[in-house]
């Protein structure tokens, strides 16, 4: 029996994410995590679902739909850019 799992990535896109104490700053840390995070998710559970949520303001936001493709996912993550979040605020 196989068994499939499903997972929400949340990640934090406020204004604390771009505090430079992990360099270059904490939002571009944590992308390059959740990355190696997505990519060893998918090798140990390759028929499993995974999707993205950014939290702004208080507010949770979808970045992605949950999917069985790491690549989309990965793709989806990398181009959120820091600058193009916060003009939106």
């Amino acid at each position: 029996m196989h068994l499939k799992l499903i997972r929400m990535q949340i990640i934090d896109f406020s204004k604390a994410s771009s505090v430079q104490d992990l360099r270059p700053n904490r939002l571009a840390f944590m992308i390059r995590t959740c990355v190696t995070f997505i990519r060893d998710f998918f090798n140990q559970n390759p028929l499993s679902h995974l999707g993205i949520v950014t939290i702004r303001d208080g507010l949770a936001e979808r970045l992605t739909d949950l999917s069985g493709s790491p690549d989309s996912q990965i793709r989806q993550l990398t181009e959120c850019k820091l600058g193009e979040r916060f003009k939106q605020q």
